[in-house]
């Protein structure tokens, strides 16, 4: 990787968002999302004078609270009945020549949902037919995952075919090391679309806390470390603190 032209270090996820959506979106340009979606991608896009278009996940299965309870006597874990579903026909049916972008947010916020291999593949086929779409990757939540996905790899729309150079990648260290306040994250992608983030980072925020980032910078050279047991240790604590108020369901 091109570390100077490839990367580019924010303050959090959401300024690496505004600066993604103010740098490629254009007034009466189109953006698709998946609904339910994280609060700050539609005002975002309509301050660049784009149309968000809001694609619906659909529940495999309506439960009832007693449904629930049911399955929260002995420890709750997530299973079939809980994933959402992607209409791939209305999403091939909303691109269109104004369509400029794609946010993807895996793990999804706030359905939990994990896109799969198969359906990030078949969203990439899709996308072939509309080469003009960059779709942005908020990936802020990757290491959050419990149950079956518990150390999982997960994967992701940049390493599907030919799809990179239309990708950008946005990760958070504030979600990584469970300190948000620290507002630090970065956005990796092609050169050609980093310059457009950059170019408005340049003139939102001008640059973060250097001596956060290489805090952050230091922290991370140890949680990559193969002994390392952090992000597993991370992600346990998560599902423990998840599994309190379902179990008073």
């Amino acid at each position: 990787m091109d570390i100077e032209n490839q990367i580019v270090t924010v303050n959090g996820g959401v300024e690496g968002l505004y600066c993604s959506i103010l740098g490629l979106v254009n007034p009466g340009d189109e953006v698709l999302q998946f609904d339910p979606s994280y609060d700050c991608y539609r005002p975002q896009i309509q301050m660049a004078g784009g149309k968000c278009i809001g694609l619906p996940l659909k529940p495999v299965h309506q439960q009832s609270k007693q449904e629930l309870k049911e399955r929260c006597k002995d420890r709750f874990r997530a299973g079939k009945e809980d994933e959402w579903e992607i209409n791939f026909e209305a999403f091939e049916k909303a691109l269109n020549e104004k369509t400029k972008m794609l946010i993807l947010n895996t793990p999804h916020n706030p359905t939990g949902k994990v896109f799969t291999e198969e359906e990030m593949a078949r969203l990439a086929k899709i996308l072939q037919k509309f080469p003009q779409v960059v779709v942005v990757e908020d990936n802020v939540y990757e290491g959050m995952t419990f149950d079956d996905m518990l150390d999982v790899t997960l994967p992701k729309m940049a390493f599907q075919e030919n799809m990179f150079d239309r990708c950008l990648s946005i990760y958070s260290a504030g979600k990584i090391f469970a300190a948000t306040g620290v507002r630090s994250g970065w956005v990796i992608g092609p050169a050609n679309l980093i310059k457009s983030v950059r170019s408005v980072h340049q003139y939102t925020v001008f640059c973060p806390y250097n001596v956060t980032e290489n805090a952050i910078r230091q922290s991370l050279d140890v949680i990559s470390r193969p002994e390392d047991t952090y992000m597993h240790d991370y992600a346990a604590k998560l599902e423990k603190n998840r599994d309190i108020p379902v179990s008073y369901t």
